[in-house]
């Protein structure tokens, strides 16, 4: 799945495809059935009519995080999302923001997702027959990149002491760079997360 630069030559104009090293990367902590988002760079919205809608279809959401950050450029997620679908969606209506490099292990409902259609444009598609009415969970590992431009998290290096360092920006719609979530301000969730990080962090 997660193809060269030379292999994605059928991509649209602009698509974004992972470096060699962003690839190998990936294949040493995904493995090579990980889901590239060709989307990943793009510049995406939310847009009110289908966050009404969203927020419609759903209750009683509940995250569960784990993050490994390490020194450097990249860092790793595992995500567990258990939500209550009130009324199944219709295609494209039911989604998860993301805006992780790769993802892997995607699962709804113990379906197993593998195809790109699954992951694109910094969305998870939650559609039926995979979503039911009432409990759903969704699970899945993912690599991505800290961000450069002071949102989601962003990593520095001081120039003083030549140390790194994090911090996080989410609002207004930044959440979804560091987390899979229904990032938008009416759907509140329960939150878990573990991180793993350096000691001197």
């Amino acid at each position: 799945m997660v193809e060269s630069s030379a292999e994605n030559k059928d991509l649209a104009a602009g698509a974004f495809a992972p470096t060699e090293v962003e690839r190998n990367l990936i294949l040493t902590h995904l493995g090579e059935d990980a889901i590239a988002d060709p989307g990943y760079k793009a510049s995406v919205t939310l847009g009110k009519a289908e966050s009404e809608r969203r927020a419609s279809l759903l209750s009683d959401i509940e995250y569960d995080f784990q993050l490994a950050l390490k020194k450097g450029d990249y860092y790793l997620g595992n995500a567990v999302i258990n939500f209550y679908v009130n009324k199944l969606p219709q295609q494209g209506e039911l989604f998860l923001n993301s805006q992780a490099l790769a993802i892997d292990g995607l699962t709804i409902n113990d379906s197993a997702m593998t195809g790109t259609e699954a992951f694109k444009n910094q969305r998870i598609a939650l559609e039926a027959p995979h979503v039911v009415l009432g409990w759903n969970t969704v699970q899945m590992r993912y690599f991505t990149a800290f961000n450069k431009n002071r949102v989601g998290l962003h990593s520095y290096t001081d120039q003083q002491d030549q140390q790194q360092y994090l911090y996080s920006q989410f609002e207004a719609f930044h959440c979804f760079r560091v987390f899979p979530c229904f990032d938008q301000p009416n759907l509140k969730a329960k939150m878990s997360l573990t991180v793993t990080c350096p000691k001197s962090w």
